[in-house]
């Protein structure tokens, strides 16, 4: 029986990913694409991302809280 392959991203690639859709003109189906993930995890990373942002923070300085 086959077992799916579970892909694990770092974080600089889940917050490049976010940017990309954040500061551009691209939608998640595209960068999703692009990039060759699961909308459904863009999406979600980029909910996730928008939740900790700190108020009047930019897309190009993305970091997480520790």
């Amino acid at each position: 029986m086959n077992q799916a392959r579970v892909r694990t991203y770092d974080k600089e690639f889940k917050l490049n990913a976010v940017r990309l859709f954040l500061t551009g003109d691209r939608t998640y189906a595209q960068v999703s694409s692009e990039l060759g993930i699961p909308l459904g995890t863009l999406v979600t990373w980029a909910r996730s991302y928008k939740s900790q942002q700190v108020p009047g923070s930019s897309p190009n300085n993305l970091q997480q809280k520790p």
